[in-house]
């Protein structure tokens, strides 16, 4: 059964779909530890910069900056990165119920058995959830996931960079 569910995971992946495993994600909370310590300039590290929008309008851009150790600089780091920080608030759970009918309309047969599994409390136990929203060509933005089931505040200068790039009236939250 364990090897079905490698195989699984596997054929997910090779296929280009994201799947977060425990394991996955107690390899990353370790990691997250051990970046902690890292500063700028401290040997076989690699360090960027990158600007948080906060949704308060009264909170200036700020920039700040991240460092890994050489041997991660592949890919985009951010999601990792920044996942702590979407770790915090809780999830509504009538907002998390309204929103699951609408996803499962006509498929009412797995509705009740995944309502079980997906409550406010297994969704904290994930840590936080990144969503990357690409803008343009390295440009992207990050945002809680499910930000608007956590019932945070729009974010009206995200929504308004969005725009600008194109995407219309996207609300952003948090």
């Amino acid at each position: 059964m364990a090897e079905d569910k490698t195989d699984n995971i596997e054929w997910l992946r090779s296929r280009g779909i994201e799947v977060e495993t425990p394991d996955d994600r107690k390899k990353q909370e370790n990691l997250l530890s051990s970046l902690k310590s890292l500063q700028v300039g401290d040997a076989e590290t690699t360090s960027f910069s990158y600007v948080y929008i906060a949704a308060d309008d009264s909170v200036p851009l700020q920039l700040e900056t991240a460092v890994l150790p050489k041997s991660l600089n592949t890919g985009d780091q951010l999601p990792l990165l920044l996942k702590e920080k979407f770790s915090q608030g809780s999830v509504d759970e009538t907002a998390l119920r309204k929103t699951a009918e609408k996803h499962f309309v006509g498929n009412m047969t797995a509705a009740p058995e995944l309502a079980k599994k997906l409550t406010p409390q297994a969704i904290a136990g994930q840590g936080g959830s990144v969503e990357v929203f690409k803008l343009g060509e390295e440009v992207n933005l990050y945002l809680d996931a499910v930000g608007a089931l956590k019932q945070l505040p729009r974010n009206n200068r995200a929504t308004a960079f969005a725009s600008k790039c194109g995407f219309g009236e996207v609300p952003f939250f948090g």
